[in-house]
């Protein structure tokens, strides 16, 4: 008696234990392949041997009452002992010949990894190479097609000239004269034949045949063959008497020919052969002049087709444009109504900023209309260039040129304008239809009735953008002229209703393509006559409209009062800004087309005044008198054009001056929206990203990030390539002055601020793990935000990662090398970026990396391991402009903290969650505060906790009050006592608690870990208090009836919970106590689940404070088992308390299972079946240790060596 009273006494102590029914078969299962579960077991054997070895110390006395049955105990404890020992030795070589085979596979995948990577690099090489030659190939041969085209220009300039030339040249002057001709001479043919006509008088005939022979060959002597008449002399009397004869009349021929000739002279040169010649010239010169005009006609009548050819494709071109815009702006409204919603019922506006934008809008309204014109003070040159003729108009500042086409510019304005940020109700945009659909009551009958047959709401509404874009207001119905102008408004209406008509396709929309194109010929029927009435109709409309949407929104402003939040307002100040940034890039585009064309028109001059100077150098050719006449004209020609060439040298310079200041206002800026989306919104982003690393929302906003910077890249490209225009303008006609340094500085700011941009625009859209665990693959995504508007996928980059130490982190933000030094070996670290033409993003998916290796640095002081921070740096070159500018990016990840064994990672992830929550922007690589306020940690453990529980319900403030509590080791219950109150790192999680063999963290990770695995669903449903002491649970309870139970998490256990209830002492009927079980932990639960287990205990009622459990617990209820097949019967584990399982049990010696009988019991843990993991199994980078492994195993086999008393007569199974 005196044994079974001390046996009572001392396990007085013991908390209730669950007993579990379990075969031998499931004793007797085999070791796990896992290395913790093999160390866990061998340590929990270790616990049990060493608990019932004291225990058996003090039982000695007992022991001898029965030795025989000790005996029996004492050898079959033996047996299983030796039997575990040898499963845990058996277990061990298996583990060892897995690795070696495990070893001996990732050896040879490595090595074909290495040879895979190795011949991919060298295919993307040879890629690369050939790229490289082909776009060389393509630059030499524009080079060469430009420097043929070049050439050819300069032949059919040459020419041309040679052919001016030629035409100079070949004038001729013709003097009119008879047909008769003057005989030069007189000849005798030999063997003229005169034997027939000598007979008569031989002087004359003769004369005359010599006369008549010479004078046919003088006529014919111009190319015409003629037969000569031939004089054959028969015989040697005939020629004696010839010459005779010749020699008697040699002095009257002589005399007689020169009279002729001095005849034939005088009446060549007389006063009417002068006159006939004159008058040819004359007719010459007119023929000439009129072949000229015919040329300069035709030349004319060709200019006029070209320009008209080259008009007609424009507008061709031009209409094509608009249809693709209209169609896009179809899509994005159709876009921006899906996403508005009902943002314009939210809306109000200030009455007095509304006044403002009122008067702004009528401003705008009048300065839009084709009839505004802005009367400005201005000088107008006309320059003509046959056959072309200049008008420069130089505008003072602050006036507006007047340009033709001023309506189709002004409805491009408004369409652009159309989808800006809605800053008011009252623009007409097409927020206004949108906010017209969302009338209620009798606002939205009165907007029903204004249409009908005359004007269906059907039109207004599938033509909802295209109406409101509309120049309505700028027809003047009173005014008969006007309405030429509303027959074109009907017109295109009509015929965008066509359009619209013909979109429509697929069976849903054939009714209504039949119903548009009704409703089209109706419309053209109706208004063709008075178009004048559908505007007055339209016009009245949109002004109802207006008006009704007004008074819904005073009406909602009266009693509501709500504003847009600042993040359509930060938005909104974007877009207005980019829409400056377009108007100034605009403008100075045309500022630059002007400069142009002036510096053309000068160079123009320029060149007149040498062709004056060359015809001046030209005049020692000419008479004296035609000389000075020549001279003084070209004189007073050249002094005009030199006087003209000095002003518009100074007003091209002026222009030059002027673009570069609203230039540097332009950049100015640029470098505000610059600052503004990269320094504040991409900031913004990346932050949230960071703390979605510890559960916060989703960052969210990248594609509206990268539709700003897409356009920010666009306006400062446009604005570059004016600035390099600019450049070769100033090259092309050098004017002294400060031009030169002006824009080479323009040109490196603008450079500055597009590097800027890119740089910043690289970034990781998707971040690698921050707790690393080597060996185990992981992924990552970079994206280049500005990859698609600069064309850099057209050769796709390469992106290379590489893991670099904190220290290298730092280097590399002060542009230090270190290349040299390396932290880790990172596999399958390079990916070349890809465009996805779908959404116009260009990035580099990594998706099987593996860190292999990774090299620590020295450790400070009583820094850990998991302390210890990494970031994996990825880095890309590619090149913008045809090669013109070079980009070497690079960017690093959020931290990252590389383990090597799974019990790392609860370390670990407290200093990711320490870091991404406390990390300043800007800060230095990585530092971060080692002291926070209670309530901003507070906030970090609450998005820890709630994400994931993936629920609504977070840390309450009574639980933050509890995790207080046990932070400081407290005891007040005032939530503001702890506000003032910082918690350090060494708190957090590198001082274990009070009595305890655990951190802060380490409990509250163990919290989460419990709950996400297993008790999810009932912490979602309210089932679970947890975090609440022992002594608070029984100040609960004790109020409730018996029956009562709650749930708390253990104090003493990592990831323990436990069942505290209120029910009668068994020993000591009418004293209630609060009996708290064995805390249950993540292995407990996965055999049995926590609904199950409180099925089992039958003697827990209700769920505090008052709820059945089966309405809480039922629907988690594990099915019962069906029947067994084949004569089997399945077994079943249930969960039970001998104490609470008979009416009155009886204390037994050999089962203590209840609290000892005091007000508030202590709490003891007499088996702890799972200590947590020491670092002594670890060598000192955290590497598993296989030498202490067997160091515990003999360890163990030392303890089973000793001797051993009766150890089960406490326990039962």
């Amino acid at each position: 008696m005196a044994a079974m009273e001390a046996l009572e006494s001392s396990s007085g102590h013991f908390e209730p234990q669950t007993l579990t029914e379990i075969s031998d078969d499931e004793v007797n299962l085999p070791p796990s392949d896992d290395e913790d579960d093999a160390l866990v077991s061998a340590k929990r054997e270790l616990s049990i041997m060493g608990t019932e070895g004291d225990a058996a110390e003090d039982k000695n006395e007992a022991a001898k009452l029965d030795p025989q049955v000790n005996g029996v105990m004492v050898l079959s404890l033996l047996d299983k002992i030796i039997g575990a020992v040898d499963q845990i030795q058996q277990t061990q070589s298996g583990l060892e010949a897995r690795q070696q085979e495990m070893e001996r596979s990732v050896t040879s995948i490595q090595g074909e990894l290495t040879k895979l990577s190795k011949s991919h690099s060298t295919t993307s090489n040879s890629v690369n190479k050939m790229m490289e030659k082909v776009r060389k190939v393509s630059v030499n041969v524009k080079t060469v097609r430009a420097t043929l085209e070049k050439q050819g220009g300069q032949i059919k300039k040459l020419e041309n000239n040679e052919a001016e030339l030629l035409k100079r040249r070949n004038f001729k002057v013709m003097i009119y004269q008879d047909e008769v001709k003057v005989p030069s001479k007189l000849s005798i043919s030999k063997s003229m034949k005169v034997s027939e006509s000598v007979s008569g008088s031989r002087g004359g005939s003769l004369l005359e045949l010599k006369e008549s022979v010479e004078e046919p060959g003088a006529e014919d002597g111009e190319g015409e063959k003629t037969d000569k008449p031939h004089v054959d002399l028969s015989s040697d009397e005939e020629g004696l008497e010839i010459e005779e004869a010749i020699e008697e009349s040699r002095a009257e021929r002589i005399k007689r020919s020169s009279l002729q000739r001095v005849q034939t002279l005088k009446t060549v040169f007389s006063k009417e052969k002068m006159d006939k010649t004159k008058a040819k010239t004359r007719e010459n010169l007119e023929k000439t002049k009129q072949k000229t005009k015919d040329n300069l006609e035709k030349t004319k009548q060709k200019t006029r087709e070209n320009l008209e050819n080259a008009k007609q494709k424009t507008r061709q071109n031009l209409e094509k444009t608009k249809q693709k815009t209209k169609d896009n702006l179809e899509k994005t409204r159709h876009n921006i109504e899906k996403k508005m919603g009902k943002l314009g019922t939210r809306m109000s506006v200030n009455p007095e900023h509304k006044q403002k934008i009122q008067t702004s809008r009528d401003k705008m309204k009048k300065s839009l209309t084709p009839d505004h014109v802005v009367y400005a003070r201005s000088k107008t040159a006309v320059y003509k260039v046959p056959p072309f003729t200049f008008h420069v108009k130089k505008i003072r500042d602050g006036t507006v040129e007047v340009v033709q086409g001023t309506e189709m510019e002004c409805r491009g304005l408004r369409r652009r304008l159309l989808f800006l940020p809605y800053p008011c109700l009252h623009r007409r945009t097409m927020a206004m239809w949108i906010q017209a659909q969302q009338l209620q009551g009798d606002a939205l009958h009165q907007m029903q009735a204004l249409y009908g047959q005359h004007f269906p709401i059907e039109v207004r509404h599938y033509l909802a953008q295209w109406i409101e874009s509309q120049l309505w207001d700028s027809v003047e119905l009173d005014n008969p002229a006007e309405e030429a102008k509303a027959k074109c408004l009907l017109d295109n209406l009509v015929a965008e209703l066509q359009r619209k008509a013909q979109l429509q396709g697929g069976e849903d929309g054939f009714l209504l393509k039949i119903k548009l194109g009704h409703y089209a010929n109706q419309l053209k029927s109706t208004y063709d006559r008075c178009p004048l009435e559908l505007v007055r109709c339209i016009k009245h409309i949109l002004h109802s409209e207006q008006r009704l949407v007004q008074e819904a929104t005073n009406a909602s402003c009266e009693t509501g009062g709500q504003t847009m939040d600042s993040l359509s307002q930060r938005h909104q100040q974007i877009n207005q800004a980019f829409e400056e940034l377009r108007l100034a890039t605009q403008e100075t585009e045309n500022e630059m087309r002007k400069l142009q064309h002036s510096q053309e028109y000068f160079i123009i001059q320029y060149q007149e005044n040498l062709r004056i100077q060359a015809q001046l150098s030209s005049l020692s050719s000419l008479t004296p008198a035609e000389r000075t006449q020549r001279e003084t004209t070209l004189q007073s020609k050249r002094a005009t054009v030199e006087a003209w060439l000095t002003r518009e040298a100074s007003t091209l310079q002026k222009y030059r001056l002027d673009l570069s200041e609203q230039h540097q206002k332009t950049l100015s800026l640029l470098r505000k929206q610059q600052t503004l989306i990269l320094d504040e919104e991409l900031i913004q982003w990346k932050r949230r990203q960071q703390l979605a690393g510890n559960g916060g929302p989703h960052e969210g906003g990248l594609d509206v990030l990268q539709s700003w910077c897409e356009k920010l890249a666009d306006l400062i490209w446009q604005n570059r390539q004016q600035i390099r225009r600019c450049e070769h303008l100033t090259q092309q006609l050098p004017l002294p002055g400060p031009m030169e340094e002006l824009l080479s500085k323009l040109n490196g700011d603008i450079t500055d601020i597009i590097s800027a941009l890119v740089t910043s625009t690289f970034i990781i859209e998707k971040q690698p793990p921050q707790v690393l665990k080597t060996q185990t693959k992981f992924a990552a995504t970079v994206r280049l935000l500005v990859g698609g508007k600069l064309n850099v996928h057209m050769n796709p980059p390469q992106v290379k990662t590489v893991i670099v130490s904190e220290q290298q982190a730092k280097a590399l933000l002060k542009n230090e090398s270190t290349h040299s030094e390396s932290s880790g070996e990172i596999l399958n670290n390079n990916c070349v970026m890809e465009y996805h033409q779908a959404t116009g993003t260009l990035s580099a998916h990594f998706r099987n990396m593996s860190l292999k290796r990774i090299k620590r640095s020295d450790r400070r002081g009583a820094e850990s391991v998991t302390e210890e921070k990494f970031t994996v740096l990825f880095e890309s070159q590619f090149s913008v402009g045809g090669n013109e500018l070079v980009f070497h990016v690079k960017t690093l990840s959020l931290p990252v903290v590389v383990i090597v064994h799974g019990s790392q990672d609860n370390n670990a992830t407290a200093t990711v969650l320490w870091d991404n929550a406390f990390a300043e922007p800007g800060r230095v690589p990585f530092i971060v505060p080692d002291k926070v306020l209670w309530p901003q940690l507070c906030e970090a453990l609450d998005m820890k906790y709630k994400a994931e529980m993936h629920s609504g319900r977070g840390l309450s403030e009574d639980n933050l009050v509890f995790l207080a509590q046990k932070a400081f080791t407290s005891s007040s219950n005032n939530p503001e006592d702890y506000n003032n109150m910082t918690i350090s790192w060494s708190q957090f999680n590198r001082e274990s608690l009070p009595g305890r063999n655990f951190t802060f963290w380490q409990w509250f990770d163990g919290v989460v870990e419990l709950m996400k695995k297993h008790l999810k669903p009932h912490w979602n449903d309210g089932a679970i208090l947890g975090f609440v002491n022992k002594q608070q649970a029984q100040d609960m309870l004790l109020s409730k009836p018996n029956g009562t139970f709650l749930l708390r998490f253990s104090d003493s256990e990592i990831g323990g919970i436990t069942i505290a209830w209120v029910a009668e002492n068994p020993n000591k009927p009418g004293e209630r106590l609060v009996w708290n079980l064995l805390p249950y932990t993540t292995k407990d639960f996965s055999i049995r689940s926590l609904a199950d287990r409180i099925s089992d205990l039958n003697h827990l009622l209700f769920l505090y404070p008052d709820r059945p459990k089966d309405e809480v617990f039922a629907k988690y209820y594990t099915p019962p088992l069906s029947k067994a097949v084949d004569g089997y019967v399945k077994p079943q584990i249930k969960q039970v308390v001998p104490e609470f399982t008979t009416p009155n049990p009886e204390p037994s010696g050999s089962a203590p299972t209840f609290m000892d009988q005091t007000a508030s019991p202590s709490v003891s843990h007499p088996n702890n079946f799972y200590p947590p993991m020491t670092d002594t199994i670890l060598d000192t980078d955290g590497d598993f240790d296989l030498e202490d492994t067997m160091d515990v195993a003999r360890h163990v086999e030392e303890l089973l060596r000793r001797p051993m008393a009766n150890q089960w007569s406490s326990q039962q199974s």
